[in-house]
C-alpha cells in the first residue's frame, strides 16, 4: 500500500512539473505573426504586384519624414484598378503596437476615393483609387487594403512623395490571380480581350485578340501601363506573320491630362483607330520588368 501511495505522488508530481514546463515554454515562445496580416507583420511598400485572398485584408506600412524645415510634405497613395475591382485601403497614422487591437486601431487618417480623370463630358470617375494629404508627423505610416469580393486576385498599391522612404522588396506569396499560364508569346494562343486582370511574368508578353466591323473606331487601353512599365502593341491580321520584326499596326501611347502644372501624361496607355476590313485583330502586352506584373487590357 505504501509502495502503491508513493508511485501515485510520484505522477503527480511530474504532471505538475511537465504542466509547468509547458506553461513556461509557451509563456516564453516568441509571438509568430503572419506577413501584413496585421499591422505587426506589415512589410513596406513595394510599388510590386501582390495577391490578396477572398474577402481579406492585408496591410503595408511606409516611413514618412517631415521637410528639413519641418513643414509636412504631399505623399499619394494609389491601388490600380481598386475602384472597379471593389478593392479599398485605409491610411493609418503612427499606432502603439502594445495597444493595438481588432476593435480599437489608430485612427483612419485617409480613405482612397475614386481618381477623377479627363473625359468626352468634362470629368469623369476613373478606375483607380486616389489617397494624397501632407502628413503631419515624422514616423511610420499604416495602409490597410481590404478585398470585398468572393474570389482572389492581385493588386498594385504604389506610394510618392519626397517625405516618403521604404524599406526592402516583399516576395509575393500567397493566392495567385489569374495566371497567364497558356497566354505565353505567340499569337496563335491568344486569349479573347475580355476585360480581366491577368499576371504577366518578368520579362514576357501574353496576347490578346478582338473582333472588328469596318468603320468601327476601336479603343484599347491599358490600365495603368504608362506607370507600371507595361506597353502594348496592336496587330492587323496581315502582319501576324512578321510580328517579330516589331511593325506593329499602332502601340498605346499615354494620353495628357490635366493637372496641377497644366498638362501631363496619365497613367493608363490607350490606342484608337479604325481598320480596313473586318476580321480578328490583335493586341500583344509586354513586361519588360525584372518582376510579375498585373495586366488589365479592356476594349471600347
Amino acid at each position: 500500500m505504501k509502495t502503491l501511495r508513493l508511485t501515485i505522488f510520484v505522477w503527480v508530481t511530474l504532471v505538475i512539473l511537465l504542466s509547468l514546463g509547458a506553461l513556461t515554454v509557451a509563456a516564453d515562445s516568441p509571438l509568430v505573426v503572419a506577413k501584413n496580416a496585421s499591422p505587426f507583420g506589415a512589410t513596406y511598400i513595394d510599388n510590386q504586384a501582390h495577391p490578396i485572398a477572398a474577402n481579406s485584408d492585408v496591410w503595408y506600412r511606409f516611413d514618412y519624414t517631415l521637410s528639413s524645415s519641418g513643414k509636412p510634405q504631399m505623399t499619394m497613395l494609389k491601388i490600380l484598378y481598386g475602384y472597379k475591382s471593389d478593392i479599398d485601403f485605409e491610411v493609418y497614422e503612427p499606432m502603439d503596437m502594445n495597444a493595438y487591437s481588432d476593435k480599437g486601431l489608430s485612427p483612419v487618417i485617409g480613405r482612397g476615393g475614386p481618381e477623377m480623370v479627363v473625359c468626352s463630358t468634362g470629368w469623369c470617375t476613373g478606375d483607380n483609387l486616389v489617397w494624397t494629404g501632407a502628413l503631419g508627423a515624422s514616423g511610420t505610416y499604416y495602409v490597410r487594403l481590404v478585398n470585398h469580393t468572393d474570389y482572389g486576385t492581385t493588386f498594385l498599391l504604389t506610394i510618392d512623395g519626397k517625405g516618403v522612404s521604404l524599406g526592402g522588396p516583399i516576395a509575393v506569396t500567397g493566392v495567385s490571380a489569374v495566371a497567364a499560364g497558356v497566354n505565353t508569346d505567340d499569337p496563335n494562343k491568344a486569349a479573347v480581350l475580355d476585360g480581366k486582370q491577368q499576371i504577366i511574368p518578368a520579362q514576357s508578353a501574353i496576347w490578346y485578340r478582338f473582333s472588328y466591323s469596318a468603320d468601327d473606331v476601336k479603343t484599347i487601353r491599358l490600365l495603368y501601363g504608362n506607370k507600371s512599365g507595361l506597353r502594348f502593341e496592336v496587330y492587323a491580321p496581315e502582319a501576324l506573320n512578321k510580328w517579330w520584326d516589331n511593325d506593329p499596326t499602332g502601340i498605346g501611347m499615354p494620353q495628357m491630362v490635366v493637372c496641377s502644372t497644366g498638362w501631363c501624361k496619365a497613367d493608363d496607355l490607350v490606342w484608337s483607330g479604325a481598320f480596313g476590313a473586318d476580321g480578328t485583330y490583335y493586341v500583344r502586352v509586354i513586361n519588360d520588368s525584372a518582376y510579375v506584373m498585373p495586366a488589365l487590357l479592356t476594349t471600347e
